[in-house]
């Protein structure tokens, strides 16, 4: 009968949760509409809530994790930002390389590992109207956040 129950029911025990680790901490932003969650050492949300309490916020706010992810954020776009006092693990779900997020489309759009000779300009340049990356073009207004994954930042292509 046991089997049975386990098929039917599954395991009679409860998977053990993860533990969040107190030196990290649960970020959700609403950026452009979109919610997206953050699972960061605690120097993301310090910097983030300066960076929001700047009288001229705007612009990018960037962050390396030690992981090798980095984030770019418009600052423009938030809607919303949520730091609950308990946090939960949450694993990663962003894209190898290089990926955009942008204004009123719920999809990233994957651009993989891209080499220095396909970006177009400095990548947080607030002078510039449009980000070059790959075959792409973003108009930077657009731009609500830019992850770059596992330490992929841009390296020079073969020779």
């Amino acid at each position: 009968m046991n089997v049975l129950k386990r098929l039917f029911f599954g395991s009679m025990t409860k998977p053990e949760s993860k533990k969040p680790d107190p030196a990290k901490r649960l970020v959700d932003i609403q950026l452009a509409g979109v919610m997206h969650s953050f699972y960061l050492p605690l120097s993301f949300a310090d910097q983030l809530s300066k960076a929001l309490e700047e009288p001229k916020a705007g612009g990018f706010f960037t962050y390396d994790s030690e992981n090798g992810t980095s984030y770019a954020i418009n600052l423009d776009c938030i809607n919303l930002v949520h730091m609950p006092d308990e946090s939960h693990v949450i694993e990663s779900g962003d894209a190898e390389g290089f990926s955009v997020f942008l204004v009123g489309h719920g999809k990233r759009i994957t651009l993989g590992v891209l080499y220095e000779e396909q970006l177009g300009g400095a990548l947080w340049d607030t002078g510039l109207k449009f980000l070059r990356m790959g075959n792409y073009y973003f108009n930077q207004d657009d731009v609500a956040l830019i992850v770059i994954n596992k330490g992929h930042s841009a390296t020079r292509g073969p020779k």
